[in-house]
Order: C-alpha cells, then structure tokens, then sequence
C-alpha cells in the first residue's frame, strides 16, 4: 500500500513538473502577446498558483515519506 501511495504522490508531482513547464514554454512562445497585452500579472499569478500547487504535492508526499521511516 505504501508503495502505491509514494508511486502516486510522484506521478502528481510529474505531472505538477509537465504543467509549470508547458507554462514556461507558452511564455516564449507567446512573448510578444503578453507584452502587447500586458498579461504579464496574469502569467505570473498563475504560475504562482501552480508552484503552491507543485509544494503542496511536495509536502504531501514528504509527510508520507516521513511516516514510513518509523
């Protein structure tokens, strides 16, 4: 059980990892159109959103982690 449990924490952790770099990727891609648009508040708080998300996971899993050490 325990081993499923830390399997799933990192699948979501992976798939945390995947969304805040295809987050980073639209923002080369589409540099000039948050500049032109002065979305530049907007990418960051939703990259924000996604690191407390991507920490949040991350405690998640170290908290179980830290349980199974005793």
């Amino acid at each position: 059980m325990s081993v499923i449990v830390n399997l799933r924490h990192a699948a979501e952790a992976q798939v945390m990892r995947k969304k805040m770099t295809d987050h980073m990727a639209e923002a080369v891609s589409g540099f000039e159109t948050i500049k032109l648009y002065g979305l530049k508040q907007w990418w960051m708080a939703k990259m924000s959103g996604l690191q407390r998300e991507y920490l949040h996971v991350g405690n998640r899993a170290e908290a179980v982690a830290a349980t199974q050490r005793r």
